[in-house]
Formats: structure tokens, C-alpha cells, sequence
């Protein structure tokens, strides 16, 4: 008797602080509804930098290496599916990319950054696309970094 005594005032108190902890969650769902959208680019800055670090003209192999750090929130995910480097009259897809996958998530480390380097199919020179901006086209939508290299 004394056992379901204690189990029915558990149940209870469990009841109790199930009740009291939905009760912020229903007003913070409640509050959100009422709260202007933000649009998939605009969050998708809030969750990815990127720092050039380096552009390197390689005529040998035909490509355009830009060098540089992602930057994003520790312990999260993040996926990029493409990156277009867009300059005033060329638009060019790259073509590869080292330091994470295409179109597949990447973890971010302690600090939030990521070393990668993206390839783009023409050897362009460093002074050409100082004028463009790297577009990268991620799971939350599309972000846009003017290019300058450090």
C-alpha cells in the first residue's frame, strides 16, 4: 500500500513538471507565429562565413583555386551542395571542392571553422575576379561572399 501511495504522488509530480515545462514551449511556438519570417538566404548567413585566404592561378591544370575558412556554429551541421563563383560577365560552377563533400553534411569542429579549397574549370588570374563573389548554394539556402583574397 505504502508503494502505490508514493507511485500515485510520483506520477503526480511528474504530471506537474511535465504541465509547467510545455507551458514556455507553448509560448515561445505561440510568440513565433506572431514574428516576421526570415528568408532561407538571410539564415543561411546567420549559419556559414567564409574567409578567402588565398586565390591561386593554376594554368597547368586549367583551374582557379580559391582558398579560404568556412566559418559556422561550433557542434552543428552544415551541407554544401555547389558553389558558383559569379564575376561581371562569367558565371562558372566549381568543380571540386576538398575540406568537406558536396551534397553531403559536414560536422563543425570546436572552433567553427574549416579549411577548404574550391576548384572552379578556368584558369583565371587572381585580378580578374576581384570584382566577382562566391555564391554557395547550402541545405538553408544560398550564400554570397564578395571575393578579396587577404
Amino acid at each position: 500500500m505504502a508503494g502505490s501511495k508514493i507511485g500515485k504522488k510520483l506520477t503526480v509530480i511528474l504530471a506537474a513538471a511535465i504541465c509547467v515545462a510545455g507551458v514556455p514551449v507553448a509560448a515561445a511556438r505561440q510568440a513565433g507565429a506572431q514574428t516576421e519570417r526570415v528568408s532561407s538566404t538571410a539564415g543561411a548567413n546567420r549559419q556559414l562565413g567564409f574567409s578567402i585566404g588565398d586565390i591561386i592561378y593554376k594554368q597547368d591544370d586549367n583551374v582557379t583555386r580559391v582558398c579560404g575558412h568556412l566559418d559556422g556554429r561550433p557542434h552543428t551541421s552544415g551541407r554544401i551542395d555547389g558553389v558558383t563563383l559569379q564575376l561581371p560577365e562569367l558565371r562558372l560552377d566549381a568543380n571540386d571542392i576538398d575540406g568537406v563533400d558536396f551534397e553531403r553534411y559536414f560536422q563543425w569542429e570546436d572552433n567553427g571553422e574549416i579549411y577548404i579549397e574550391i576548384d572552379f574549370p578556368m584558369a583565371l588570374s587572381p585580378r580578374i575576379i576581384q570584382d566577382g563573389i562566391i555564391i554557395f548554394h547550402t541545405a538553408k539556402g544560398d550564400v554570397t561572399v564578395p571575393v578579396s583574397a587577404k
